[in-house]
């Protein structure tokens, strides 16, 4: 997700992009920071809120308002 947010942001400045949770291991840990670093230069179009799972209503929420939602499995 890191090198599509990089491409993407600075090219389609209508585009929002939410990236959620938890870090699971070592490469998750290095996509928060990249994205964190990212996040900075678009924070009124992007956040990431890596610390905590989201389920429920929060969820449903989620993928009402997306037009497109990456959900990765392990």
């Amino acid at each position: 997700p890191t090198q599509a947010a990089a491409y993407f942001m600075p090219r389609h400045p209508k585009l929002q992009l939410v990236v959620v949770g938890p870090i699971g291991d070592a490469t998750g840990a290095a996509a928060v920071a990249k994205l964190g670093k990212l996040q900075q230069n678009f924070s009124s179009r992007m956040h990431c809120p890596v610390d905590h799972y989201v389920a429920g209503e929060e969820k449903s929420l989620i993928l009402k308002a997306t037009d497109f939602c990456l959900v990765p499995s392990r």
